[in-house]
């Protein structure tokens, strides 16, 4: 069946009207600790990162200012008709948490498909100010999978002050396919998910590392 075309006008609008003031006050300094060259945001990528603030989609956004990043949001933000026409026109993707419904996941996977960038935090819950990396949950390279995309992890690290710039630490791409995991075993899934973790521990050890190397390999 063929897809609707999607109208990405109130979004770009949006970005763009926003971008100069958004980095002025939001703008993050994006760290590469394996080199800019070994992180691609070219075809189907999904973008997984700890979730420390309710302005990280925003620092996402500002962090990839050359592709659009859409992202997996709760119900909760759709509740309202304001809520629900905003974030469907900037194509969030609906889910409930207690009931991951096949219809959201197809709604993922279709875009994933049709070579966007897509954003979760796998943590599952926003924790203010929180440095620290919550487990992630496994829905995310289950998503990688069927979408056949290739896995960007992101460290956010949490502001000292209201009025100081985030920093966003990013790591390679990780290829579910090239792992040979692009089949979707209960095994494969957990190794992915064990993968992203491990990686967004090593971004954070890198922004809180004193001499600013890495402690550890990704």
């Amino acid at each position: 069946m063929k897809r609707k075309k999607r109208n990405f006008f109130i979004y770009d609008f949006i970005k763009i009207t926003g971008a100069i003031p958004a980095m002025l006050l939001l703008g993050p300094r994006v760290k590469y600790p394996f080199g800019r060259k070994n992180t691609s945001l070219k075809g189907s990528v999904l973008i997984v990162s700890n979730h420390s603030s309710y302005l990280d989609p925003i620092t996402l956004m500002l962090s990839f200012p050359f592709r659009r990043v859409f992202f997996v949001a709760t119900k909760e933000l759709f509740a309202t008709p304001l809520g629900k026409w905003f974030f469907k026109n900037v194509h969030c993707v609906e889910i409930d948490r207690e009931n991951f419904t096949p219809s959201a996941f197809g709604e993922i996977t279709g875009l994933l498909k049709e070579n966007h960038v897509l954003s979760i935090f796998p943590e599952g819950f926003v924790h203010p100010g929180d440095a620290s990396v919550k487990p992630f949950k496994s829905g995310a390279a289950l998503m990688a999978i069927r979408g056949n995309a290739s896995v960007v992890p992101v460290y956010i690290g949490p502001k000292k002050h209201w009025y100081t710039h985030p920093v966003d630490v990013v790591g390679k791409n990780i290829y579910p396919k090239e792992l040979g995991m692009e089949i979707p075993t209960r095994t494969n899934i957990d190794r992915i998910t064990s993968r992203l973790y491990n990686s967004e521990q090593v971004l954070k050890n890198f922004l809180h590392a004193d001499n600013g190397h890495l402690s550890c390999r990704q």
